[in-house]
């Protein structure tokens, strides 16, 4: 059977560490926690639940934070910062591709026998964390 498919995976949490935040998007340990203070002091992330504290570890939405990352020129300038769209959790999952379907490459165009199993377990998934 040739397997010349994959599928995205399903993360219950966009939470992740800031060390693991810069090993994702090639940045270093001091530079995340820059751009979280400025995170936290942006108007635009209030209410967005952008990090967590537990037990000294501090989490970031990734959600929020590739959001910082396409707005933050505009950010500094307080001008334009008030004309940008409102930060959208789903905009920015959409922008990500989480909502595309299954994606697969074969020799023929048929689907993969698993495909139906699969999108089962996804609509499982989706029913549990929305």
């Amino acid at each position: 059977m040739n397997k010349d498919y994959y599928i995205m995976s399903v993360r219950s949490s966009p939470y992740t560490l800031v060390k693991e935040i810069g090993k994702a998007y090639g940045r270093s340990y001091a530079a995340v926690y820059r751009e979280l203070k400025e995170i936290e002091n942006s108007d635009r992330y209030k209410g967005a639940w952008a990090t967590l504290n537990d037990e000294g570890d501090t989490m970031i939405n990734t959600l929020v934070y590739e959001d910082f990352l396409h707005y933050r020129s505009k950010l500094k300038d307080k001008n334009i910062a008030r004309r940008l769209p409102p930060y959208s959790a789903e905009e920015v999952r959409r922008q990500r591709g989480e909502y595309k379907q299954a994606v697969y490459f074969q020799n023929t165009n048929e689907p993969p026998k698993e495909l139906d199993k699969i999108k089962e377990i996804y609509e499982a998934l989706k029913g549990v964390f929305g």
